[in-house]
């Protein structure tokens, strides 16, 4: 859909219901460690701060902008999984669930995104967008676009992409044969794409 993901598949083994894989990014095509390093360690919080404790997308950004291999291409992806969590409604972006890996002699670059979960009862992120506020609300997004070295007509032109992919999530569903009941249990995840 446009962010940097880890590729992964859904597979049956021994029983009816499907094991999620994901091939791992920290490691080389030869299986060598890269190093990785959680948004938690890298912006020094402890296990459970989030945004009821003012932690902020701001401060992941400014890991990058501090000490970042590819700063730009990282900020733009860093601010489009902000706009695709809040259109997923994905409540579950706490500061272990993002990442960087160390590029030695450059810096950090931001690691594929893992764990994003669509939820269908919420009312912010895990992360204030703005220094004090989680809303799922665009509005915010745009309002910090310029921190990630953004211009408002390319924030608006992903705003407006994200939305037209993420909109497509019941055309996906019936595709993955999910059933009627369970879309409509999921439905309110994906309001703010519609």
């Amino acid at each position: 859909c446009g962010l940097n993901v880890a590729p992964a598949q859904a597979h049956k083994f021994a029983s009816n219901y499907h094991c999620f894989m994901v091939r791992r990014f920290d490691r080389t095509n030869a299986g060598r460690r890269l190093h990785f390093a959680s948004a938690m360690t890298l912006t020094r919080h402890q296990d459970g701060e989030d945004a009821s404790t003012g932690v902020s997308y701001l401060e992941l950004a400014d890991v990058l902008i501090r000490h970042g291999a590819q700063t730009n291409t990282d900020l733009k992806e860093l601010w489009s999984r902000i706009v695709f969590n809040i259109l997923v409604s994905n409540t579950d972006d706490h500061l272990r669930n993002h990442g960087y890996i160390l590029i030695p002699g450059k810096g950090w670059r931001l690691s594929e995104a893992y764990d994003l979960n669509p939820v269908a009862r919420s009312d912010g992120l895990k992360l204030n967008i703005t220094e004090n506020d989680n809303a799922l609300d665009l509005e915010l997004a745009r309002e910090v676009a310029e921190y990630f070295r953004l211009g408002l007509t390319e924030a608006d032109d992903i705003i407006a992409n994200f939305r037209g992919i993420v909109s497509q999530w019941r055309i996906i569903a019936e595709r993955l044969r999910l059933p009627g009941r369970e879309q409509e249990l999921m439905a309110e995840a994906f309001r703010g794409a519609i």
